[in-house]
């Protein structure tokens, strides 16, 4: 597996020392499995694909600790910091998803550029009524 992050790329001031070894593990598989769907084997870790990998980590950690600290409630609302970071780093997690492609898992030298079109390019279909 991959080590796409570690505990010092976690760089929420909130969940910093907070994330588990476990967290950081899943989301370092979370994205390894979505390097696999694309059929990368020798993953280079870039810029993008850490920032999804400290997203699912900081997610995961937020989902673990909701409800456990009765001080970090907001305002007058009934949810906790927790809950509402989770719902920022899921959403993170959700759009970083959308925007990464096999290129994000290769190292500039190993793009080609028929096999990598995707990455700079889209092709749409324009039709006449």
């Amino acid at each position: 597996m991959t080590e796409y992050i570690t505990s010092d790329d976690i760089s929420d001031s909130l969940l910093k020392g907070r994330v588990t070894a476990a967290e950081i593990a899943s989301a370092n598989e979370y994205v390894d499995r979505i390097a696999s769907s694309y059929g990368v084997t020798a993953v280079t870790v870039t810029p993008l694909a850490k920032k999804l990998a400290a997203a699912v980590a900081c997610r995961e950690c937020c989902l673990n600790l909701i409800g456990t600290d009765a001080t970090a409630v907001i305002g007058d609302r009934q949810e906790d910091v927790y809950s509402i970071k989770y719902k920022v780093y899921d959403q993170l997690v959700k759009d970083t998803e959308a925007r990464i492609l096999k290129a994000d898992f290769l190292a500039d030298d190993e793009k080609d550029d028929k096999e990598e079109r995707g990455a700079w390019t889209r092709t749409v279909s324009i039709y006449r009524s």
